[in-house]
């Protein structure tokens, strides 16, 4: 289901503020076989019009718990 929402957010630029939070929660998770689809998820929802301080939190996390040197 949020493969859908996300996909919908992205193609019709849709302002659903909630959905970031809410994958906010997935990338703690601790199942390391679906962090790829969660990453797919938010690039599909990401779009111009989402204002960045909805998404900040989302690079954060991806940047303190993926990126290594």
């Amino acid at each position: 289901m949020m493969r859908l929402i996300s996909r919908m957010i992205g193609r019709h630029q849709l302002l659903i503020l909630p959905f970031y939070p809410h994958l906010l929660r997935y990338l703690q998770s601790h199942e390391k076989d679906k962090i790829g689809e969660i990453f797919a998820m938010i690039i599909e929802s990401c779009h111009e019009l989402v204002p960045p301080d909805e998404i900040k939190p989302l690079i954060e996390k991806i940047i303190a718990n993926f990126i290594t040197e």
